[in-house]
């Protein structure tokens, strides 16, 4: 392993360490955590720049609830589960249908889209053991979740400001060059009908949104990615929120080892 890998540097910094007993689980040091903190500050306060409302939701549901959503039956190897013999519930592999809840709870307006939502949410993932690696993919984790529910109208709008937003982030982090993929229709394993996937994002705005994106970014490497659909993660919902798209974004922390750290704005 080479001495500037970041599995080795967080041991030597004492910033953070892995366990065999925990494969995946990360416990992190003072110092380490110290720069965690620092960087989820700086993206607080980004999201919120950016008119994205803060929210909480839980770590442990049911198995209907994941059942409403698909995850159950189409991610399902990949959660923790627990059944005590009376109720079978499931930690949160993401927060999407957890934010559809949010949204959903009452009733809405045209008026008030775009919402934005974003949440730290620690999730937890049954990742195969050969996937592990270091802090770069793990099986507990913090993700810096976002989601607008707005017209369809607005779509081609909101997912322009993410890209500029996320552009912003990288920049400020000393990241100057990186590869982006846009995904908009998984062959498999999705949810919502074809028509609702069309419409919420067309063919013409996928290329007007790659006109926000730096042209260094440009690649077919899937090192990043939006999807926008309509009811993407609670088919249920599809129904009351007919007339609003749902732009999903989302990057899995911690995913840069602390020396990367540069002064943050």
């Amino acid at each position: 392993m080479d001495d500037l890998d970041h599995r080795n540097l967080g041991v030597k910094l004492k910033s953070w360490h892995l366990q065999e007993d925990t494969p995946g689980m990360v416990f992190w040091h003072p110092r380490g955590y110290a720069v965690y903190r620092v960087l989820e500050d700086y993206l607080r306060r980004k999201m919120r720049r950016a008119g994205y409302a803060e929210v909480r939701t839980p770590q442990l549901l049911p198995k209907e609830f994941w059942g409403r959503s698909g995850h159950w039956d189409k991610f399902g190897e990949h959660m923790f589960r627990i059944d005590d013999g009376e109720l079978a519930m499931a930690l949160k592999p993401m927060s999407c249908p957890c934010h559809v809840q949010i949204f959903n709870k009452g009733l809405r307006s045209w008026r008030e889209l775009p919402i934005r939502y974003a949440e730290f949410g620690a999730c937890h993932r049954n990742e195969p053991s050969g996937s592990l690696h270091g802090i770069m993919r793990t099986r507990a984790f913090e993700q810096d979740d976002a989601h607008v529910f707005c017209r369809e109208q607005d779509v081609e709008a909101e997912v322009a400001r993410f890209i500029t937003l996320l552009g912003e982030v990288y920049r400020d982090l000393r990241f100057p060059n990186y590869e982006v993929a846009l995904a908009t229709r998984p062959a498999v394993m999705r949810t919502g009908t074809g028509q609702r996937r069309s419409s919420a994002m067309p063919r013409g705005n996928v290329a007007s949104c790659r006109k926000s994106i730096p042209a260094k970014a440009r690649s077919t490497d899937r090192s990043w990615n939006s999807r926008c659909a309509t009811g993407w993660d609670d088919p249920g919902s599809a129904a009351r929120c007919s007339s609003t798209a749902c732009c999903r974004s989302g990057s899995r922390r911690p995913t840069l080892p602390p020396t990367a750290a540069a002064p943050i704005p």
